[in-house]
């Protein structure tokens, strides 16, 4: 079933497809979109633990404040003969020192099933059997099989129902969740801002992408260096209440 999910989809993660997405992890391997999150505001994720809430035998990890890219459409076909086409809706989260976090993926193939993929970040083991959750606000969660790990993050695709994009499109946060077999939840928010706009409107424009990739790679620079500034003076500040022997 997953072999299929991941196979029924995947030329629309390669390639052209990707190519302005990539760009904005490529560039400082962060971006941020003005005007969403703004730096040190606490992330949506601390205000709503859905995970937490469900289950509350387990201990959710704090997330740190986060900035996203803004949504992004791309559609294309592959260049087979009688190849059909399809477009990906998708976003990008990072913490204020350019480590990536969660991403969403909305995959809509013309005339076939629509997927959603996640990419979860990993503190440490994570219960891959257990998969990842996906949540509109406090619905439901859909379950979503893991397919693949690399470095810090794993990635999970599962079938999306026209229930779920249609909370997606009035929804406020749609929170990617995990279990690590230290029983901690994983759980990342990704606002559902324009989503409804972006998913529903035209491709995004790929020099306007562009552009916006670059304007965002100075504006992220920005904050990892005043990050970087922050944590050594809270450093030093901490040394110098340190009792001289």
């Amino acid at each position: 079933m997953n072999d299929r999910i991941a196979s029924a989809s995947a030329w629309l993660v390669r390639g052209s497809l990707i190519t302005s997405a990539a760009t904005l992890l490529v560039l400082t391997a962060g971006s941020v979109a003005l005007g969403q999150t703004k730096p040190g505001a606490p992330a949506p994720a601390a205000q709503a633990p859905a995970a937490q809430a469900q289950t509350p035998q387990l201990q959710a990890i704090e997330m740190p404040p986060l900035v996203y890219t803004p949504w992004i459409k791309q559609c294309g076909k592959p260049q087979e003969a009688n190849a059909k086409g399809g477009c990906i809706t998708n976003r990008f989260s990072f913490t204020e020192a350019g480590y990536p976090m969660a991403s969403v993926a909305v995959i809509e193939p013309d005339g076939d099933k629509k997927f959603i993929r996640v990419t979860v970040p990993i503190p440490g083991p994570v219960a891959l059997g257990q998969g990842a959750r996906i949540v509109v606000d406090q619905g439901q969660p859909t379950a979503a099989p893991f397919f693949s790990c690399f470095g810090t993050a794993c990635s999970a695709e599962a079938e999306l129902t026209a229930d779920t994009i249609t909370k997606m499109k009035s929804g406020q946060n749609l929170f990617v969740q995990a279990l690590t077999l230290g029983n901690q939840v994983v759980n990342v928010a990704l606002p559902l801002a324009d989503f409804k706009k972006v998913n529903e409107g035209p491709p995004s424009d790929a020099k306007a992408v562009e552009d916006q990739s670059k304007k965002f790679n100075d504006e992220m620079k920005k904050i990892v260096e005043e990050t970087r500034k922050k944590m050594e003076a809270q450093a030093q500040a901490q040394q110098q209440q340190q009792p001289k022997k």
